[in-house]
C-alpha cells in the first residue's frame, strides 16, 4: 500500500504541474524557477531535503486540516469541500495568467491532494506534496547543452529510483509481467 500511495502522489503531482505549465504557457508568461535551485550544486542538496521536510508537513498538515472540519462541520463533504477552497486559495499564486486561469489550477491541485489524502492517507499526501514541490524548486531539464543539466539528471535520477522502489514494493511477490505459454 505504501509504494502504491507513493505512485499515486506523485502521478497526481505531475499531472499537476502539466496544468501549472499549462497555465505559464497559455498567459505566455515566462517559467523561471526558484531562484535558489540556479545556485551551487549544494543548493539544490539543500532544496531536495527541505522540500522533503516540508512535504512531510504539508501531508500532516492537510490531513489534520480534514480531521479538524470534519469535527467542526459534521459532514464529510462539506469538509473536504472547505479543505479543498482553503488549500485553493493558499496555491492560487502558483500559477501564472488571470484570476480565472489561476483559480483553475488551484482548484485541481487542492482536489488532488484532498481526494488523495481522503482516499489513500497521509502517505499519498505527502508523496503528493513532494514531487510537486520539487517539480516546482529544483529547475529540470533534459536537455544536454543546458548549464544545469547535470545537477537536474541527479534530481530526475532520484525521483525515477523513488517511483522504482514504490513500484517494486506495491508489487510485493507477484510478478511484474505475466507468463507467456507459446504453444507449438
Amino acid at each position: 500500500m505504501v509504494g502504491r500511495d507513493v505512485l499515486l502522489g506523485a502521478a497526481a503531482a505531475s499531472l499537476v504541474m502539466l496544468v501549472r505549465d499549462a497555465t505559464f504557457a497559455v498567459s505566455q508568461t515566462p517559467l523561471i524557477g526558484y531562484p535558489a535551485g540556479f545556485g551551487p550544486a549544494r543548493f539544490t542538496v539543500y532544496l531536495a531535503a527541505w522540500t522533503l521536510g516540508e512535504s512531510m508537513l504539508r501531508g500532516f498538515g492537510l490531513v489534520l486540516l480534514l480531521l479538524v472540519l470534519r469535527a467542526v462541520v459534521r459532514h464529510d463533504v462539506a469538509a473536504s469541500l472547505l479543505t479543498t477552497l482553503l488549500v485553493a486559495a493558499s496555491v492560487l499564486d502558483q500559477a501564472a495568467g488571470p484570476l480565472g486561469l489561476r483559480a483553475f489550477y488551484a482548484v485541481a491541485a487542492a482536489l488532488a491532494a484532498v481526494a488523495l489524502a481522503r482516499q489513500c492517507g497521509m502517505v499519498a499526501a505527502m508523496s503528493y506534496a513532494f514531487f510537486n514541490l520539487i517539480q516546482q524548486r529544483i529547475p529540470l531539464t533534459l536537455d544536454p547543452d543546458a548549464w544545469y543539466f547535470g545537477r537536474s539528471a541527479v534530481v530526475l535520477l532520484l525521483l525515477a529510483l523513488i517511483m522504482a522502489y514504490a513500484f517494486r514494493t506495491s508489487m510485493g511477490t507477484r510478478r511484474w509481467l505475466p507468463r507467456l505459454a507459446f504453444e507449438v
